[in-house]
């Protein structure tokens, strides 16, 4: 089971306890080099040498699809 369906059948905050999302996506971009995209215990890495900035982190969202209500992003 996936987290968008632990989700529909049993709720957003309990899929998130059991996924060990939270309800914040971090961003941390070290231009030329990755991006660390962090959400609860949950942590991605995506580098930018073979992409682009915007690529990276359309990636990252797309993995931690649905668990997130509000996003920062930190340029290093």
């Amino acid at each position: 089971m996936n987290f968008k369906q632990w989700a529909d059948k049993y709720g957003l905050e309990s899929a998130r306890r059991q996924f060990g999302f939270s309800d914040h996506l971090f961003l941390s971009v070290t231009p030329k080099r990755y991006v660390i995209g962090r959400c609860g215990n949950y942590t991605v890495t995506e580098p930018l040498i073979t992409q682009s900035l915007g690529e990276a982190i359309r990636k990252i969202r797309k993995a931690v699809q649905y668990a997130y209500e509000t996003e920062e992003i930190v340029f290093n």
